[in-house]
Parts: C-alpha cells; structure tokens; sequence
C-alpha cells in the first residue's frame, strides 16, 4: 500500500480524483476519491478471496465515524465472519419484511386478480401487520401464525381467523414462487372452522330489521345509513353497492359491469321505488354514488358497522322495555353486511317470489338446461321481485312503527 498516514478530514477534503489515500493507524482502512465523490473502505482478506466493502460516502461520513465501523468490519472478519454476508443478509430482510411484502402482494398480484383487493389490503392493515410489522417473514413460525389466529378469534371470531389466514396464504405462497428458500410454515388444518361449518345461515329477524332501519336513519357517516339500506333492498354485494358509480345508473335501472361482477357477467338490477328514493337522497359530489371526498367510494365499514350494531341494540333493548321485557334478556347475534344479502333472498321467498327468479335478482348463473337455452332476460320478473322485497320490508318496519319518516316505499 502507498501513501499511508493519518487520514483526517482535512486530508480527505485535499484529495484529488483518481487518488487514494490509506490510514497509518488502521491498515486495511482507505478513502478513494472519484468524479463527485470520496468513498470510505475496508480492503482485507475474508476466506480466500481478497475483498473491497464500502462504509460510505465522506461528508455523510467523518474519518472518524468511518473509521470506527472500519475497525468493526475488520473486528468481525478477523472472528471468521463475513461482513458482506451480514450486510446482504439485512438488505434482503428489508426487502423481505412483512409490512413491505404485504404491500408488494398487493400491488402486483391483489389488484390485479382479486375485485376485493382492498378488502385484502383492509385485513393486512387491520389484523397482521400491528403484529408482524417489518419482521423478515422467513423468521415468521408457524406458531406466530397460530398465536396471531388465536387472538383474532378470541376478539373477532372463528369466519375472521379463517379470512385472515386464507390472506396470509397466499401472500406466503406467492412469496415460496420467488424466494428458493421460503416455505411457507402454514399446513392443513390451521383453519378454524370445518369447511362444512363454514356456509353461513344468518338471517336478521324481523326484531333486528326494525332496528336496523331506524338505526340507518341517522347514521354515522351519513352515507352509511342508506347504503345498508340499498343493501337489503337490492340483495346485492357489499362492494358492488358500495362501488356504484352514477354512470351505471340509467332511469329505474342500476348495471353493474362485468368486471365489477362477481360471476364476471353484467348484471341489470331494477330499482324499486324505495331503492330510487335512496338514490336520490345522495349528493352527487363525484362518479360515485357513495363517496365521501368526491373521488373515491366509501370506505370504513368496520368501524361503521360496529357502531350500527351498537346503536341496533339500544334500539331493541328501548323496545322491549316498551313491551314489559327485560332489556337484559335482549341480545343481537353476530351479523355481517353480506348476511343482508342472504335476509332479502330469504324475504323475496316469503313474499312469493319463485326461486328461479329470487336467484337471478342475486346474479347467480342458473345450472342445467334452463340456463343454457332460457335466454330470457327475466327483467319484469326481476323488477316485480324486488317491489315485492320492498313491500314486505315495508310492512315489517310498519308493523311495530311508531315515526311514520320509517316508511320504507316512498
């Protein structure tokens, strides 16, 4: 090595491009000088290679903070280390953190296969990473996994473990097709609920629709009343209602565009007199009918939904003191948006709408012969079905009704 001595800051500054300049006190420790920059580094032998590592840039970086980790570096690989090794090794933990690998699933494969990406986002956001955080998931067990699982069923129940579970999945998955030495720690029978148990049957009673309407008067924020009420009266998707633009909506029509389908195929839905007056209480302040800054649909549901379900249970409990019952006796079973779905399904069977119809109000394909060669498009019948759903709403919010602004049918 030529022109050793001190390096100082002032030796550091003096250097010429082309010029190197190696410290007396530390030998392995040097500053190079190139066009626009002078780089700090340690030369020595690791193993039986010769190897040059960067410490960084001078100016950033004194001569004598340089030096420190200078004097580290050459520490460790005198103890048999590879400082390299460790250093790639934390690069690829960042890369590889939780947090940055949620986000990077998101982007590249969510959005672009999955019409519920945000929900995909939403769980992420709400339930894995305020515990992973920017942990390297190569360090995630298997008992992370089920200790995380074991929380969220504790608070939020068994059907949301699952879904957060089936999200973790296929991001590892997706992360084993990319790394050679991920594997994903998940296998079989980490779910919590059987698969036969799985198919839900909640339907709101009659009780719980009554509170739920006057609930929706009011509610909190203002667009979340009458979307839960569009909800019911339309028997359609959380975030297909949700996601509904005023361009979709022509006269008493609403289509919902094929790629917004869950089937992938458009779907035409009447609007019954009740569903146009919610409509036309919106403000029309952007694309979408429920949006609450103009620009993009409305979003915040969990906390939305728990303070409906709040408020539905003051509501039943203030009407069984009406009726001589123990509010304490009261209880609103866990419910969630979808299972409105199901309750206007059930409702337009009680209102004696014929099954074949009630199915194509939902969207569902219709199996066998009838749905490869009745090409009718059914819209009359669909539009009498929903004016049924609506009347019989009506007459259940009526029949305990006591502020005629419940009225259902405008």
């Amino acid at each position: 090595m030529h022109n050793r001595t001190t390096i100082t800051k002032t030796r550091v500054d003096q250097l010429q491009p082309g010029s190197t300049l190696w410290d007396a006190t530390l030998p392995g420790f040097g500053v190079r000088a190139r066009a626009g920059a002078k780089t700090y580094f340690v030369k020595s032998r690791v193993g039986d290679r010769q190897k040059w590592i960067t410490i960084g840039k001078h100016g950033p970086l004194t001569p004598e903070i340089a030096r420190r980790e200078a004097f580290r570096i050459l520490g460790e690989i005198a103890a048999g280390n590879d400082p390299l090794a460790a250093t790639k090794k934390k690069q690829n933990e960042k890369l590889t953190s939780f947090d940055r690998l949620a986000a990077d699933y998101v982007r590249r494969v969510a959005m672009k296969q999955n019409r519920s990406w945000k929900e995909t986002e939403r769980i992420f956001n709400r339930y894995v990473i305020p515990a992973w955080k920017s942990r390297p998931v190569g360090d995630i067990s298997r008992a992370d996994i089920a200790r995380l699982l074991d929380g969220i069923e504790d608070k939020n129940g068994p059907v949301m473990a699952d879904r957060v579970l089936a999200q973790i999945r296929r991001l590892f998955n997706w992360h084993a097709t990319r790394d050679d030495k991920f594997i994903s720690p998940i296998v079989r029978g980490m779910a919590r609920v059987r698969p036969r148990e799985r198919a839900r049957t909640r339907i709101l009673t009659d009780d719980e629709l009554r509170a739920l309407w006057t609930a929706t008067e009011d509610s909190q924020p203002m667009l979340f009343g009458p979307l839960v009420r569009l909800l019911l009266l339309t028997a359609q998707r959380r975030d297909e209602v949700a996601n509904a633009s005023w361009s979709e909506i022509e006269g008493t029509k609403w289509t919902i565009p094929a790629e917004r389908y869950k089937s992938k195929r458009a779907n035409t839905v009447p609007l019954s007199p009740a569903a146009e007056t919610i409509l036309k209480t919106l403000p029309k302040d952007g694309s979408y009918c429920f949006t609450t800054d103009g620009k993009s649909p409305f979003s915040g549901f969990s906390k939305a939904k728990a303070d409906l379900d709040r408020n539905m249970i003051l509501i039943m409990r203030e009407t069984a003191t009406g009726r001589g019952v123990s509010p304490d006796d009261v209880k609103l079973e866990p419910w969630v948006l979808h299972d409105l779905r199901r309750t206007a399904r059930s409702l337009m069977s009680r209102a004696g709408v014929r099954s074949d119809v009630a199915e194509r109000v939902l969207g569902h394909a219709i199996n066998g012969v009838a749905g490869v060669y009745d090409r009718h498009d059914y819209g009359h019948e669909k539009a009498e079905a929903l004016r049924k759903l609506s009347k019989l709403v009506e007459s259940i919010i009526r029949s305990h009704e006591t502020k005629p602004q419940l009225r259902v049918v405008a």
